[in-house]
Order: C-alpha cells, then structure tokens, then sequence
C-alpha cells in the first residue's frame, strides 16, 4: 500500500516539475 502511495507521490512530483 505505501509503495503504491510513494510511487504516485514521485509521479505526481514529477509532473509538477516538468509543468514548472
């Protein structure tokens, strides 16, 4: 269950940084 959380989290992030 986390590491599903921890790889959404990353995803997430990652997408805040290709937007910014």
């Amino acid at each position: 269950m986390i590491k599903i959380q921890l790889r959404f989290l990353m995803r997430y992030h990652l997408h805040l940084a290709a937007i910014a």
